[in-house]
């Protein structure tokens, strides 16, 4: 018997409803980054060659009915376990949809429902963990286990769900390492009986700092400076839990006089030698993206020769140097995001009011000042997008999908904002793709002819 048939018909319906937002998804994903692309929505059993572009408009109209289909199926958030896709995610890439295609009061709606669903909520208090060791809730959310339903956490509407020790799944976490600075190579100069040297300012990874970083992603000066000047020491969001602004020199021999010091703040970092690339070896480290301290799996911690764990002598235990594996779930859809998007459809609809409160119920769980109304406009909430979503949100698809990336980059990236030019606000469409497409025309986004 074909196995389908022995699906009961509620299962049947839910894997449709599943795969709908799936489906929805990927195009809104596509569309975000290359506008219009061919629409595909019926299984392709035999090569082709005769694909056309869909408008971006009528792709992001199938998101729309994809999505609007699938809500009347799925389950609610706190009826399903935990990774499952469910009623609120679903409304919440909704809402998206529905700014895309200038449906803003819809697209209030929707969020709306999201937000006063019973079942979810901001976390506010203190969770998780290490919910009794110095910290604050901001810091909580990004704690190893601290994403689901079942940690007590209410905000993560889907959690992407990760096994480490699973040799199946995939396993490598770019950000963890990519997006840390290599502050292995730090250097600086120092005085000795032999002259001036340059001697290391960390010889190791601890875990106190995160982990094992290679920098090969720097975040812009306005995201690591710029959007914290006027609450840089209050907004919780870039407080010392969440972003670490200076470290120990602990690499400088004991007898030296710069051993224990800070590398900014008794400034070392003004000191580096010539050869140093202070670009990628030191910018402020982002702990969401990492771990804490206590929670890399024992196989990633260094032994001595009795076998027991090598200690920073800073605290953290020393880390071997492929800690940059998966360990923790993340997520692909917080609640938080849905106040900032129902604060986008307000803005658009004409409604700043609107816009400043939903924007001020993450300031105050922040615990930085409540805004205006007429401060709000798209570049303050670009803005306040990266305070609470940096290191988290696919930020390039937001700025594709507001056709804001070259504006946005130009004004504020040190590198790309050089040569970006406005056609960029759109990827172009793969060669090899246009190439082959031999019995019909797959038009190539303006510019990259």
């Amino acid at each position: 018997m074909d196995q389908s048939q022995s699906i009961s018909e509620e299962d049947r319906q839910t894997f449709r409803a599943e795969a709908l937002f799936f489906r929805a998804l990927s195009y809104r994903m596509l569309a975000n980054l290359f506008g219009g692309v061919p629409l595909i929505l019926e299984e392709v059993s035999i090569p082709r060659r005769d694909y056309v572009r869909a408008s971006r408009e009528e792709v992001y109209q199938q998101c729309h009915d994809d999505l609007t289909e699938s809500i009347q199926v799925l389950k609610n958030i706190d009826q399903v376990v935990d990774g499952k896709v469910n009623k609120q995610v679903a409304q919440h890439l909704l809402a998206e949809i529905n700014i895309s295609l200038g449906n803003y009061n819809e697209a209030i709606s929707v969020a709306t429902q999201v937000i006063n669903y019973s079942g979810v909520g901001l976390m506010t208090e203190r969770f998780g963990r290490h919910k009794d060791r110095p910290g604050d809730v901001y810091r909580d959310l990004f704690e190893l286990d601290n994403q689901n339903r079942s940690s007590g956490n209410t905000e993560g509407l889907y959690v992407i769900q990760s096994d480490w020790r699973n040799p199946a799944s995939t396993r490598q976490d770019m950000l963890l390492w990519a997006l840390m600075p290599d502050i292995g190579s730090l250097t600086i100069r120092v005085s000795t009986a032999n002259g001036t040297q340059s001697l290391p300012v960390s010889m190791v990874y601890n875990e106190k700092l995160g982990g094992w970083g290679i920098g090969w992603i720097r975040p812009t000066s306005h995201m690591l400076y710029g959007i914290w000047k006027a609450d840089f020491e209050g907004d919780m969001r870039n407080s010392k839990y969440n972003i670490i602004r200076d470290i120990q020199i602990d690499g400088v021999p004991s007898t030296s006089p710069d051993y224990g010091k800070w590398y900014v703040a008794d400034g070392y970092k003004d000191r580096a030698p010539a050869f140093n690339d202070t670009i990628r070896n030191w910018y402020p480290i982002l702990r969401k993206i990492s771990l804490g301290e206590g929670d890399f799996p024992d196989d990633y911690v260094r032994k001595d020769a009795s076998g027991n764990p090598m200690v920073s002598p800073f605290g953290g235990t020393i880390l071997l140097n492929q800690d940059h594996n998966l360990f923790r779930d993340r997520y692909l859809f917080r609640l938080a995001e849905t106040y900032l998007l129902r604060a986008e459809a307000h803005l658009l609809a004409g409604d700043p009011v609107g816009a400043a409160a939903d924007i001020n119920v993450l300031r105050r769980r922040a615990h930085t000042f409540e805004i205006q109304p007429a401060m709000v406009d798209i570049d303050f909430l670009l803005d306040e997008r990266m305070r609470e979503l940096y290191g988290e949100e696919f930020r390039m698809l937001t700025l594709t999908r507001m056709g804001l990336l070259y504006d946005r980059n130009k004004k504020y990236n040190e590198k790309s904002g050089i040569s970006i030019q406005p056609y960029h606000n759109l990827w172009p469409i793969p060669f090899s793709e246009i190439e082959r497409n031999v019995s019909a025309k797959l038009e190539q986004n303006p510019g990259y002819n």
